[in-house]
């Protein structure tokens, strides 16, 4: 029987015409998501995508003769944790993202506004493409996500959705997947099928639409923690971590209709010394007609070599023999990030500390050849500002309307104008001395009211929240997370939960707990012990769940209370503790050069003396909003998180030069009557 080429990254078409080509498979490392898909109407399907995992922002490469045009896609979610891709009915891939935090899945194409499905488990920590339509002939592309943060007795859970966000089912399920792919294994299986490393054991599961994982599925591996493993079109191929031998299984099919089949156990095993531990394993394309039982070479990242990848061509003979053709090398400085097979070929994409930033595109010359580079290039670097939507779409007039809802939000430049009246333009962000510029025409998405991040000839301001149509509740505890004093007689603590708009219904659980609780304002959670609580709202309504809320409490010994005017007896914010302790008397100055002033410093708890010892990421962004539920009086009402500190609000018509707005606002709102011309607000920490 003659065996189809492999790739890495795979996910194999099914025997029906509409899924013909091969989809992505996720590759993921700590820093970026990638895959390989068709992202544009006009590409032959080999175009890339990379996302950044803490911004979202996704880097498209659409294949443009032998090298890539590339542009950016903003999916609105940051701290990404899982992502897969889905093939729809128009022959062009979604991304689809997903945030433990923000609770919720993203679907993502370019030129199309984003949409935000309620997640069918809480805190979605691994997503599957569910792919079940080959056996009726049709495109039924849904999703599977997985969660720790479930309501079964063992805290696992998944559940599946499709992409117009029906829910499919919600199950318990043992061994939360940690590495899960949906895959295709042989030209002849019509079943799809998940490969996963569930509790250190490498699994094969039949998928179905109505339940998800079906009966029937079997182990591939062992106990073996941390098991490194890719596929091929018909093997999966394993390395215990550190290891110096790779194993290949083939994997043996049953009939299950005329002409259909599925994985049914392990065939024959093959292992191969490469002699030196192995960090990573992948697969690329390769075919060799004097050599059928090889269809690809298998790509191995040894952990003494990070800036090399070693393609290996593995023959079972006997007797079996691991033959190194080729050495892909990062640039000067850099590590290898990863490969991504696509088609015929794949990319080998490398740069500093193994973030993508260079590109190499190989194939096989002819067959039984060993591949050659064919193409080369770099991508753009990421842009911060890029990362966040700016242009908003409504279906009722937003701040005159209180139903209003946020539909859809996107990404276009650095600066959308948007406002009544005008034409429609988006800016570049040229620089701190140059401001904005490059102005070009700006296509509106059809919507009711369409918003930038301009919304008045005279006010602006960004940020309606990182996911489209998410609706924005909130939680409050009470009293407010921190630290307090050592617990009373009772030898508990209680905590009351109030949720905005207050109608919806409030769950919580202890961060030690296996399953979410509705909250009950006269029995509410209380702690014995230091410990966190997780709480989110939901509207029974439609299903629909916030993002995640956590509150984290300790109890000990406080210092002693100090009188309020010994605290900062000079009121310049450095408290007089600070100033004794560290011999620094101006809140603006840098005493370690870090770049981080000793106002912040004190105020993020780290050593201003320390250059090493910079402020960590742990306070709230900086994130000036339009108040949500303020009066429609003409004015400008804004609004940003509570219990921000040594910020200065800002106002600026060029985005140039910046004034402090006076008097300061003593709160976290501020409002004014519009002024002529246009108007920017920030808020800066001097």
């Amino acid at each position: 029987m003659k065996r189809a080429a492999c790739f890495s990254l795979l996910l194999l078409a099914s025997l029906a015409p509409v899924h013909a080509g091969p989809a992505g498979w996720i590759t993921s490392t700590p820093l970026e998501i990638l895959s390989a898909g068709k992202w544009a109407a006009g590409s032959s399907g080999n175009d890339l995508v990379i996302v950044d995992r803490a911004t979202g922002l996704a880097r498209i490469g659409q294949r443009s003769g032998a090298g890539y045009t590339w542009s950016e896609l903003a999916t609105g979610v940051g701290g990404i944790t899982t992502a897969t891709t889905l093939r729809r009915a128009a022959g062009l891939d979604f991304l689809a993202v997903a945030s433990v935090e923000w609770n919720a899945v993203q679907l993502t194409s370019p030129g199309q506004p984003p949409v935000t499905l309620t997640a069918p488990v809480i805190g979605p920590q691994a997503l599957v493409r569910l792919s079940t339509g080959q056996l009726e002939g049709s495109v039924q592309e849904d999703i599977m996500a997985f969660s720790t943060l479930g309501n079964s007795a063992s805290g696992e859970i998944h559940g599946g959705v499709t992409t117009a966000g029906v829910p499919l089912f919600q199950e318990p399920v043992t061994g939360l997947p940690e590495q899960p792919q949906a895959l295709v294994l042989s030209p002849q299986t019509s079943q799809p099928v998940l490969v996963s490393l569930r509790a250190g054991v490498l699994r094969v599961d039949p998928l179905t639409r109505s339940g998800g994982i079906a009966a029937g599925g079997f182990d591939v591996t062992g106990p073996t923690p941390g098991l490194l493993w890719t596929a091929s079109a018909s093997a999966l191929f394993t390395a215990a971590p550190g290891d110096t031998t790779v194993t290949r299984r083939l994997i043996s099919t049953a009939t299950i209709a005329a002409g259909q089949t599925r994985p049914s156990g392990v065939g024959a095993v093959v292992s191969f010394s490469l002699g030196s531990a192995i960090a990573s394993l992948d697969t690329v394309p390769f075919t060799d007609p004097s050599a059928p039982d090889v269809n690809c070479l298998v790509a191995v990242r040894f952990a003494a070599s990070p800036a090399t990848i070693v393609l290996y061509r593995l023959a079972a003979g006997p007797p079996a023999t691991a033959t190194a053709l080729v050495t892909l090398e990062a640039s000067p400085g850099e590590s290898m990030a990863a490969v991504v097979s696509h088609g015929s070929e794949f990319t080998a994409l490398s740069g500093p500390g193994g973030r993508a930033q260079h590109w190499k595109r190989y194939a096989q010359p002819a067959p039984g050849a060993a591949p050659a580079v064919v193409a080369s290039g770099s991508l753009p670097a990421l842009r911060a500002r890029g990362a966040q939507p700016n242009l908003f779409t409504f279906d009722l007039e937003p701040f005159v309307d209180e139903a209003a809802r946020l539909l859809a939000s996107r990404n276009e430049g650095d600066w959308t104008t948007a406002a009544a009246g005008a034409a429609p333009q988006k800016e570049t962000d040229l620089g701190f001395l140059a401001g904005l510029g490059n102005p070009e025409p700006l296509a509106l998405p059809p919507g009711a009211f369409v918003l930038g991040n301009q919304f008045l000839p005279s006010a602006s301001a960004a940020g309606f929240g990182a996911i489209a149509a998410l609706p924005r509740s909130a939680v409050t505890f009470s009293p407010a997370p921190g630290a307090y004093g050592a617990l009373g007689a009772s030898g508990t603590f209680e905590v009351s939960l109030s949720a905005t708009p207050s109608t919806e219904e409030i769950r919580f659980r202890r961060s030690v707990d296996t399953s979410w609780q509705v909250y009950d304002p006269a029995r509410p959670p209380s702690l014995t012990a230091a410990g966190t609580l997780l709480a989110i709202t939901g509207d029974t309504a439609t299903g629909t769940m916030s993002r995640i809320f956590s509150a984290v409490y300790t109890f000990g010994p406080l210092p002693p209370a100090v009188p309020a005017a010994a605290v900062d007896a000079d009121l310049d914010g450095l408290s007089d503790a600070f100033e004794r302790a560290f011999g620094l008397t101006e809140p603006n100055a840098d005493a370690d050069g870090d770049g981080i002033n000793n106002l912040t410093e004190q105020n993020s708890g780290t050593d201003p003396l320390d250059p090493l010892s910079p402020a960590p990421n742990t306070t709230p962004e900086l994130s000036l909003e339009f108040a949500s539920s303020a009066p429609n009086d003409g004015q400008i009402h804004l609004t940003w998180p509570a219990g921000l500190t040594g910020f200065v609000l800002e106002t600026s018509d060029d985005l140039i030069n910046w004034e402090p707005v006076v008097p300061q606002p003593a709160g976290n709102s501020f409002s004014e009557a519009p002024a002529g011309g246009r108007k920017y607000y920030r808020l800066n920490r001097p």
